[in-house]
């Protein structure tokens, strides 16, 4: 027989005829190997984000926090002197305390007249020493104080700045899962001066007597003069 004929025309192989099937098995092996390598991947992915993602969140909102509390507080100092610039102040503050910035058109800046309660009953003869909230206000109690929205713009008094805001944080692993970012939602901060819910102060009349005689030299002259200063100040 001449093997060399046939083998060109291809009817004669050396190849082991279990060959073919044992390659194939192996080809699903490996295509299901890769299979499960998916699933377990998103499997890690997803915990990844749950851990990972989600404490970039909890950060994000203990920051959004700390931001708004310095927002009220700078911006409360000038409160009744200047509320534009209270405001103006409270939205620097914001700014300057969060990671990178916020959003400015997502901090919001309110104004509220605080004032004390009685028997469970706005105590109204806070107004207008404490604040002034203009007439027609809705007092509403809330515990131990009672609180009505403000306008400094349409000539009210206000002791209360309210600030907020919420954050978003881009997620670094959660958009495996299709979630792209995370929202810590509004939190709020507010910031008081003044009575604050408690008795307004009652103004009184106060005199003092310094000593100018010879008896008290100059430096001692200017002590005093600094110590009235202070109490009258006070």
């Amino acid at each position: 027989m001449n093997f060399r004929y046939w083998a060109r025309r291809g009817t004669i192989s050396n190849r082991d005829p279990q060959a073919t099937p044992n390659r194939a098995a192996r080809n699903r092996q490996s295509g299901q190997t890769l299979v499960l390598f998916a699933i377990f991947l998103t499997v890690i992915m997803g915990a990844a984000a749950l851990i990972l993602d989600q404490g970039m969140l909890r950060k994000a909102n203990y920051d959004l926090y700390n931001a708004l509390d310095a927002g009220a507080l700078a911006g409360v100092s000038m409160l009744k002197d200047d509320p534009a610039t209270a405001e103006k102040t409270a939205r620097e503050y914001v700014q300057l305390n969060y990671p990178g910035g916020l959003p400015e058109s997502d901090v919001n800046v309110d104004f509220r007249c605080i004032i004390g309660v009685e028997g469970g009953v706005a105590r109204l003869t806070d107004v207008p020493t404490v604040c002034d909230p203009g007439p027609g206000a809705v007092v509403t109690v809330d515990g131990d104080t009672a609180y009505a929205k403000c306008t400094p713009s349409l000539g009210h008094v206000c002791n209360t700045l309210v600030v907020s805001s919420p954050a978003t944080v881009d997620f670094a692993f959660a958009p495996v899962l299709g979630v792209m970012e995370g929202s810590t939602g509004a939190r709020t901060a507010a910031a008081c001066k003044g009575a604050c819910g408690e008795p307004p102060e009652t103004p009184v009349d106060l005199v003092m007597i310094l000593d100018r005689t010879g008896s008290m030299n100059g430096v001692d002259t200017d002590n005093a003069r600094r110590a009235a200063d202070s109490v009258r100040k006070e």
